[in-house]
């Protein structure tokens, strides 16, 4: 949480992505993306969203790859 204070105290901003989505049951994963998005909307820095993914599957990839490139096509980098 350390980290996250730091981004949010500095005005930066972030999003957080869980990864080995898939070494956890999907209702167990579900819990812990609503429990996070709870914890986030305290945060104004951070975007309200958490990006599950698994590199062994795909799974959230493409979703992972479209945030990266929404967010330098907003930064022109």
């Amino acid at each position: 949480i350390a980290p996250l204070d730091a981004l949010g105290k500095a005005a930066v901003s972030h999003q957080v992505v869980l990864t080995k989505a898939d070494q956890v049951k999907a209702s167990e994963l579900a819990e812990r993306i609503e429990a996070i998005e709870a914890a986030l909307k305290k945060r104004p820095a951070a975007f309200p969203h958490v990006l599950p993914t698994s590199s062994r599957t795909g799974d959230g990839m493409a979703e992972l790859r479209a945030a990266i490139a929404r967010l330098k096509a907003e930064r022109r980098v």
